[in-house]
């Protein structure tokens, strides 16, 4: 069981989750952190978060320091990294917040979307949603006592958790290596029902794509389109959930 919070190297008990956003407030008291600091609680390197605020993935800190705010969305890109593309993770991020060096048009503070995400991961912790509705429906729950600052912004949320989500699992799943068989059946049942459908499946992760004989998978029938997909990279997979979860981007 992973004891610390998503993206950061905070020690957290996840029988108390709820006491994940004293911790992280008793953070800012003396105001906000220095880079040397907000390096040692994500465990990135110090040019890593210097470069994501170059590039406008973090609006760049205030006299040098950096807000609960800006702190909340370093660690958010931490945690997704390693089962999405940077680019990927911008896109996901702007479809709630939109311009991501830019404050002012955010539809939910990243500090509140990161303690909706803690609270999601306390339930992996014990035991994973059985599939894609069971996760929706937390998701849901999670961001129900959201006030909407524009009609449909509780929606747009329910939605980036719910692809943060599918990306934590499939994080947890690649850094563990699939050590136990029935923990990569669950990632395939998720992906399988966020896909909607077998003939959509098809038409979005392999078009043109030239059958070869394989083994016969233990999960998935020999015939079935999965089987190739469930060896594409992980990246590749979320980033068809987010064009399926996702809806076209309203101007914002």
């Amino acid at each position: 069981m992973a004891k610390t919070l998503p993206g950061t190297t905070i020690a957290v008990d996840w029988n108390r989750p709820e006491e994940a956003e004293t911790l992280l407030n008793s953070l800012f008291l003396a105001g906000g952190l220095m880079l040397s600091q907000v390096a040692s609680l994500t465990g990135l390197e110090p040019y890593v978060i210097q470069n994501w605020v170059r590039r406008g993935f973090v609006a760049p800190p205030e006299r040098k320091r950096y807000s609960r705010r800006q702190f909340s969305r370093i660690v958010l890109i931490n945690m997704l990294k390693d089962s999405m593309q940077l680019d990927k993770i911008c896109a996901l991020l702007s479809y709630v917040n939109g311009e991501l060096d830019d404050e002012s048009d955010d539809l939910i503070d990243d500090f509140q979307l990161y303690l909706y995400i803690v609270r999601l991961a306390a339930l992996v912790e014990h035991q994973p949603p059985s599939g894609p509705d069971e996760a929706a429906r937390w998701c849901q729950t999670a961001a129900e006592n959201y006030c909407e600052c524009v009609p449909g912004a509780r929606d747009r949320v329910a939605r980036c958790l719910h692809v943060i989500l599918t990306a934590y699992l499939a994080g947890r799943l690649k850094q563990e290596g699939f050590p136990q068989f029935s923990r990569f059946a669950i990632l395939y049942h998720i992906m399988q029902d966020l896909l909607v459908a077998p003939a959509l499946f098809s038409r979005l992760f392999l078009p043109g794509h030239k059958k070869t004989e394989k083994p016969k998978d233990p999960i998935l029938p020999q015939d079935h389109p999965g089987r190739q997909a469930s060896q594409m990279p992980f990246c590749r997979i979320i980033t068809i959930a987010i064009t399926i979860i996702l809806p076209p981007a309203d101007p914002m």
